[in-house]
């Protein structure tokens, strides 16, 4: 005799989508359950606060828990399950409360306590290395090390203006000498004064991987895209760069990280390095 074909439940979700699931899966959901009990899977059962995409998931979930009898496996598999990004693994701690599915609840919600604690310590790593950046610190508090931060920065911008202005002065000064071969040439003092600079490099240790750097050296055709090529051969990803020019001079900072810590340089070497190519 053959065996007897197990009853499909079909599923609608918030965004109008139809999924069709064996008994046993869809009873994997009390809330679910308790509908069929009470007659309501003749038609498709609603599940209004569910989309399609969570409900795939949740599906998996279910019929993975169903099928699999291995206790190893089902860890491996819930480990891999909650690996999504946060907005998602908060979609799916909303579902499972309200299909009342207990065991999924408890490894998303796991999950989302152990991203807070990770978000949390990152947080504070970067709060601790700012704090080592900045040099006057008034208190040791969040908001403390925050407000210290942003007013050295504003004294950082402060001391560019002044410097802008001053430069701005000097050249002003400094007019009756220029040598004009167009009226675009810039003045022979800028260029000897350019000539005479040594490049300046600064790289500071941000946290673990990442690394904070500036440098300031004559503007030259094609320079900024060589630095950057270099930088990525040395084994850095460029996270953020900003680059401003004044006259001949070009003032590039760069936020680094180390694709590779074991094979990159050291912040010395990569001085070093810097120095060479500008």
């Amino acid at each position: 005799m053959a065996a007897t074909e197990s009853k499909m439940i079909v599923l609608s979700t918030s965004d109008g989508e139809i999924f069709e699931v064996d008994e046993s899966v869809a009873c994997e959901s009390q809330t679910i359950k308790h509908m069929i009990e009470d007659g309501c899977s003749t038609n498709a059962i609603p599940l209004p606060n569910v989309s399609s995409e969570v409900l795939s998931k949740v599906i998996d979930y279910c019929r993975r828990h169903v099928e699999e009898k291995a206790e190893d496996k089902l860890k491996e598999f819930d480990a891999e399950f909650v690996k999504v990004d946060n907005g998602l693994l908060l979609e799916l701690i909303k579902a499972a409360n309200y299909l009342n599915i207990e065991g999924m609840l408890d490894i998303t919600c796991k999950a989302s306590l152990e991203a807070e604690r990770r978000r949390r310590k990152k947080l504070n790593d970067r709060l601790y290395s700012l704090r080592a950046l900045v040099p006057n610190i008034t208190k040791l508090d969040k908001a403390a090390i925050l407000e210290d931060a942003v007013n050295y920065v504003k004294e950082l911008q402060k001391q560019v203006k002044d410097m802008e202005i001053e430069l701005d002065e000097e050249s002003d000064e400094n007019s009756t000498l220029m040598v004009r071969n167009s009226g675009n040439d810039e003045t022979q003092d800028s260029k000897e004064m350019v000539q005479q600079m040594e490049p300046q490099v600064e790289v500071f240790q941000i946290d673990g991987n990442e690394l904070f750097v500036k440098v300031l050296c004559e503007h030259k055709h094609g320079g900024f895209m060589r630095l950057v090529e270099s930088l990525s051969l040395m084994g850095f990803e460029v996270i953020s760069v900003n680059a401003a020019r004044h006259r001949c001079l070009v003032s590039s900072v760069f936020m680094l990280e180390k694709r590779d810590s074991e094979s990159v340089q050291q912040a010395d070497q990569l001085t070093e390095s810097l120095l060479e190519l500008s």
